[in-house]
């Protein structure tokens, strides 16, 4: 998990947290955060983690350009990595962004 001030300042190796997908809520060892339900912006990054710098910059693009905002944090998923792949070229990373509409473009509907 990567927080929005890194996001946004471009840190996207600077990872806050990492999470596993689990059924279980109650947890006493571990901190739980559950991923909220709302809107995502998605991309998938295709090739080695050295270059995921790219997909994420324009994932943020878009996410301006359609007058949405980054409210918390972005995921990175990784679909296919070095247990299902020999080459980084075939690595397939899912990034998740939590995002809303912009207040401004709302105000202006």
């Amino acid at each position: 998990m990567l927080d929005k001030e890194a996001i946004l300042a471009g840190k996207y190796a600077s990872k806050s947290y990492l999470f596993v997908k689990t059924n279980h809520r109650d947890n006493t060892h571990f901190s739980n955060f559950i991923k909220p339900m709302g809107l995502y912006a998605v991309a998938y990054h295709h090739g080695s983690y050295e270059k995921i710098d790219r997909t994420y910059e324009r994932l943020i693009q878009y996410i301006g350009k359609e007058n949405f905002l980054i409210l918390e944090f972005a995921y990175d998923e990784y679909l296919i990595d070095e247990v299902g792949a020999k080459d980084e070229s075939d690595y397939v990373t899912q990034i998740t962004v939590v995002s809303s509409l912009s207040l401004s473009f709302v105000s202006s509907l």
